[in-house]
């Protein structure tokens, strides 16, 4: 009777780690099938899964990273992903054509490398013109627009000829950021001579043309004179 009672025992415990490997292999075998239907039919991007045959996703309602979008988008090349783009504190619309902004960083010069529709940058009221060259060696398709401020007025940043009412030190430094300016001139007035003959080398090393104004007329300087 002992010898049956432990034979009733290993039947039922071979048959009830059959059906425990059988269970183990259907839910197995489910879950490589699901594995295999999912990474068919999605991308996993940081643990989100996108359809592969999206055509649009609009993430606008999300903070997303750039770099988040990056990915989508070499996972999603044929995907138009709408987004909000990080820039000062807020956000620009990935479609934003024209901006306006009073102050720049190199940080931001490189976020607006997202704004891929962006025409027109207003920065009349900068002065942050190391960035603002950088923006536009950058972008040049740009248009940016903005001034650099002397002690006697502000001029475009593409003037060609710098007419000065007065000088001061800081004038000299500010040179370096008129890439067109071919000639520089001093109108009539009182001025620091030691300012003035600062200014007329540095025009002069940096091989532009330097004048005086006196009563309308230009008349051209050289090293000589």
């Amino acid at each position: 009777m002992g010898k049956y009672s432990r034979n009733t025992k290993k039947r039922k415990s071979k048959k009830g780690l059959l059906i425990f490997l059988t269970v183990m292999f259907i839910l197995l075998a489910g879950a490589v099938g699901a594995a295999v239907w999912v990474l068919t039919n999605y991308h996993i991007v940081s643990g989100k899964l996108y359809d592969k045959d999206i055509q649009v996703l609009d993430l606008r309602s999300e903070d997303v990273e750039p770099g988040y979008v990056e990915k989508l988008s070499e996972k999603l090349p044929d995907c138009e992903i709408r987004w909000n783009i990080p820039f000062q504190g807020g956000v620009l619309a990935d479609d934003v054509t024209e901006i306006t902004v009073t102050s720049l960083s190199r940080q931001d010069v490189e976020q607006l490398d997202y704004a891929r529709q962006l025409k027109t940058v207003h920065a009349e009221g900068c002065s942050d013109y190391e960035a603002l060259e950088l923006l536009r060696q950058r972008r040049p398709e740009l248009e940016v627009f903005y001034s650099v401020a002397f002690s006697g007025g502000s001029y475009s940043w593409d003037v060609d000829t710098l007419l000065l009412n007065t000088v001061v030190q800081e004038d000299i430094l500010l040179l370096k950021h008129l890439p067109n300016l071919k000639k520089v001139v001093i109108a009539e007035g009182s001025y620091d001579y030691q300012s003035v003959e600062a200014l007329r080398d540095s025009v002069h090393n940096a091989g532009l043309e330097f004048g005086l104004m006196f009563r309308g007329e230009i008349y051209p300087d050289s090293e000589e004179t």
